[in-house]
């Protein structure tokens, strides 16, 4: 199983539990958000073309959500 299978399979499983305790932002992600997080931007990362891409993000819950994104679209 795959990363980002298994992250969608845990976030159905806990919902409305914590996921992320982001220190930069002072706040608490649950589950469900960071998985419509990352499917929003899959679909943004979607339209770039190519197989590669590089994220260069400070450590948090952004780039968490852009790992997840990324790992959806299979890049």
């Amino acid at each position: 199983m795959q990363l980002h299978w298994k992250f969608i399979k845990t976030a159905r499983n806990r919902g409305g539990k914590i996921a992320i305790c982001d220190t930069i932002t002072d706040r608490e992600i649950s589950y469900r958000n960071l998985l419509i997080g990352s499917l929003i931007l899959k679909e943004e990362i979607a339209r770039h073309e190519g197989k590669y891409i590089g994220i260069m993000l400070p450590p948090g819950a952004g780039s968490i959500l852009s790992i997840l994104g990324t790992l959806m679209n299979g890049k």
